[in-house]
């Protein structure tokens, strides 16, 4: 066993396959106390599939964790990183990644490169820029909560498989030109930001059922053409004091009456 606090695997991980007569396929070392990753473990456990090293104190991973190249489940939730490896994208077997509560303050170009994830969790850390590599992923989730964005990439739009977006709680003031593009969006959550406004290009997305724009007080109103957003069933509004128009009134009313004010203004 490790003991907590030790900072370091013990060897018996290192002869697992020597004693056992089988390769290590899962290692789960959860609020050891660990502080490093020894460059070791990148080169002798090889055969890894799941590493979970949650709860601990890492603030930096070795290159070499980029060379377990059979894992598909990484959990670094709850430590210290401030980066991610460089080579992060040669981890291509990757469905399962867990970063969320850490200090990154970006994401390596090659994350794109992680094109089996099936979501992204990344909420609770300091990013503030999403690199447009992205636009590799096939994924359905993004989740870039309380962060300090201070945009959202382009490359959304060419993310066909996107279907939930969620960046409640950072620092946007605008949404790109092409938003409108990622057609497969269903859900989008851009809660207590600093949006002014949202793109024309908003109406063409034919499956949005969920938008919560809460506590965004720059916001004056919403885009003329609204109303052509003939999926949507939830808009949540809350704690925008700029916002004139729709009314008050007229939000309390719901979905369809707000979409409904807009068919009159067209």
């Amino acid at each position: 066993m490790l003991n907590k606090g030790a900072g370091d695997f013990p060897d018996q991980i290192y002869d697992f396959h020597e004693n056992y007569g089988r390769p290590l396929k899962a290692l789960r070392f959860v609020a050891h106390g660990l502080d490093r990753f020894p460059e070791r473990a990148g080169q002798e456990l090889t055969q890894l599939t799941q590493l979970t090293l949650a709860s601990n104190r890492l603030t930096e991973l070795p290159d070499s964790i980029c060379d377990l190249s059979k894992l598909s489940a990484l959990n670094l939730l709850r430590n210290q990183l401030t980066e991610l490896p460089d080579r992060l994208g040669d981890l291509s077997h990757l469905r399962h990644l867990d970063i969320a509560t850490n200090r990154l303050q970006t994401l390596p170009l090659t994350f794109g490169n992680l094109t089996r994830l099936e979501r992204v969790v990344a909420d609770c850390n300091d990013l503030r820029r999403i690199p447009e590599t992205l636009s590799r992923m096939t994924c359905h989730t993004l989740s870039f909560n309380h962060n300090k964005l201070v945009a959202l990439p382009r490359c959304l739009a060419n993310m066909i498989n996107l279907t939930a977006l969620s960046a409640n709680d950072n620092k946007i003031s605008f949404l790109p030109s092409n938003f409108g593009d990622s057609r497969s969006l269903a859900t989008v959550k851009l809660c207590a930001n600093i949006i002014e406004e949202l793109p024309e290009s908003i109406s063409r997305l034919p499956r949005l059922k969920s938008l919560w724009l809460d506590h965004n007080a720059p916001m004056a109103a919403l885009p003329w053409n609204f109303y052509m957003l003939t999926s949507l069933v939830e808009l949540r509004m809350d704690a925008n004091p700029g916002m004139k128009y729709p009314t008050p009134d007229t939000r309390d009313l719901g979905v369809l009456r707000c979409c409904g004010a807009f068919t009159s203004l067209s």
